[in-house]
């Protein structure tokens, strides 16, 4: 199995094409390509020579031997505020175009979820259906996957409450509804933790839906997306011994925060780290196959 990781995590420290160099030394040769910086409209992926810069990003990649596995689209996907739903769209358009530019074969987007939930359950899944339809009409054209994910919200006093996919089998039928066998599930485990769905059941639930992972540690009550074993999760064997168990075939894949409050010093022993977690896991999953 490969190990990954989201490349958005070195990007205030250094230039995207530096961290791909960065990565390359530090073990990893597979990368999650982050996209989330898109709402700046100074990113380079905004630029009039965003395809110059898409083929440059890849021919570094490429003499680094690092591959891009997956990519996020930018987030929010949707909001109350109609054009600014409209910009999303737009930009998550472009994202899909620079991930297969890169060789990305899977895209993260996130359901729509500006609505409270569970009361407008399903008009988000009509809506959602709507959305993901038009993404895989463009798509097509790259020749790249849509993923979905599970999702969580706060409710008054910063409380986590299930959102849209968050239960398993809404989860499940969010993909099946879309009935494309260009259209699967990015498996949050974090996110499945916060709003206390037992990321086990989601695994067993969702089988062979799961394409991509996004791997991260959290407190009960807070997304920290911090590296696993820093966290509230404690059954990280029993999570990956399920992957092996229902055959899962994608990477492992860490969705990691910004790390910022690193010290030089530290930066190169952390990411050899979370790859060494990584290898791990992967040891894990293939002891349950």
């Amino acid at each position: 199995m490969r190990i990954a990781t989201n490349s958005k995590i070195l990007y205030s420290r250094m230039s995207e094409i530096e961290a791909v160099k960065y990565f390359a030394k530090c073990g990893f040769d597979t990368l999650d390509l982050g996209m989330l910086e898109m709402w700046d409209e100074n990113c380079p992926k905004n630029q009039v020579n965003y395809v110059e810069y898409a083929k440059e990003l890849k021919r570094v990649a490429d003499g680094c031997g690092v591959l891009f596995n997956q990519s996020h689209a930018p987030m929010h996907s949707s909001y109350i505020d109609e054009a600014k739903t409209q910009q999303a769209f737009e930009l998550i358009k472009r994202s899909i175009e620079i991930a297969a530019i890169v060789g990305v074969k899977n895209i993260v987007v996130h359901p729509k979820q500006h609505l409270e939930y569970p009361e407008n359950a399903k008009i988000l899944r009509e809506q959602n259906v709507e959305f993901y339809s038009k993404l895989l009409d463009i798509s097509k054209d790259w020749g790249i996957n849509i993923l979905t994910e599970n999702m969580w919200r706060n409710k008054g006093s910063n409380a986590i409450v299930h959102s849209v996919c968050a239960p398993p089998e809404e989860f499940r039928d969010y993909v099946d509804m879309m009935q494309s066998e260009r259209f699967g599930a990015c498996l949050d485990i974090g996110h499945a933790y916060l709003v206390k769905e037992d990321p086990v059941n989601m695994i067993n639930t969702l089988g062979h839906r799961i394409w991509g992972l996004h791997i991260h540690d959290v407190a009960r009550d807070n997304d920290l997306h911090t590296m696993p074993f820093f966290g509230n999760i404690k059954n990280w064997e029993e999570i990956m011994a399920a992957l092996g168990k229902i055959g899962y075939k994608g990477d492992i894949t860490f969705e990691m925060k910004a790390l910022d409050n690193i010290p030089d010093c530290l930066l190169e022993d952390t990411l050899k780290m979370l790859h060494r977690v990584g290898e791990t896991f992967a040891e894990m999953v293939e002891r349950n196959r």
